[in-house]
This record gives structure tokens, C-alpha cells and sequence, in this order.
């Protein structure tokens, strides 16, 4: 299945708008990273898969308490 902003060009792509997000730490970081980044297709995998999956780049981006709520021994 491909996605609606596969064919579009890098600026035409819908970019990551956190600017809601308060606190201390610099977000920004994550909004350039996650630019950087090209949209993945759809997945099949389980739901229990997609949340081990988030689990790991949550650990990878320092969001441990997100990663600790997504573990799947709950």
C-alpha cells in the first residue's frame, strides 16, 4: 500500500509540529530527527508488535516512562 505523501517532495511532505509541547527539555530535537526521517508504509504487525516496537525507539529517545508504560508485561 503506498501512502498519499510518498510522491510529494520534501518540502510538500507534512513536517511534525510539537510546538504544543512545554517543558524544559529542547523538543525541537525530536521534530528535526523525525524530519530527517522518511515515512515508513503501512505495517500489518500486531498491535502488541507495534507497541514493542515503539517501546525500543522510546528507550532510544530518552522517553523512558513512555517506554516503561509500553512494555507489554503489564
Amino acid at each position: 500500500m503506498k501512502l498519499e505523501n510518498e510522491n510529494m517532495n520534501e518540502a510538500e511532505k507534512p513536517q511534525l509540529n510539537i510546538g504544543a509541547v512545554s517543558g524544559s527539555f529542547p523538543y525541537s530535537i525530536y521534530e528535526e530527527e523525525l524530519n530527517k526521517m522518511k515515512q515508513l508504509p503501512q505495517t500489518q504487525t500486531s498491535l502488541m508488535k507495534q507497541c514493542e516496537i515503539l517501546r525500543i525507539f522510546a528507550n532510544k529517545l530518552g522517553l523512558y516512562d513512555a517506554a516503561d508504560f509500553l512494555r507489554n508485561d503489564r
